[in-house]
């Protein structure tokens, strides 16, 4: 995070709104709003826990991914196994 210039006024937000508002923008974007109050979640959580690379810049992330077409918003999902770790 780049240091703070003297006279710089910081806005300060409320978990609760931030979380509200990036649920808001998720659904507009066609995320369904169960899965996006996850990833609204999930991105409060590690912005609050100090973890700027996957709080809030990674959930607005995927609002391009969604316009391109490379996610889509409500489609199932599948995983893969993942090798153990050596």
């Amino acid at each position: 995070m780049p240091p703070l210039i003297e006279g710089t006024i910081v806005p300060i937000f409320h978990a609760d709104d931030v979380e509200s508002f990036a649920v808001d923008i998720l659904s507009a974007a066609g995320v369904p709003h169960g899965d996006a109050a996850i990833i609204a979640a999930h991105s409060v959580a590690s912005l609050l826990s100090g973890e700027q690379l996957h709080g809030m810049d990674l959930g607005t992330g995927y609002l391009p991914l969604i316009r391109e077409g490379i996610l889509k918003p409500g489609a199932p999902s599948r995983s893969s196994k993942r090798r153990p770790r050596p």
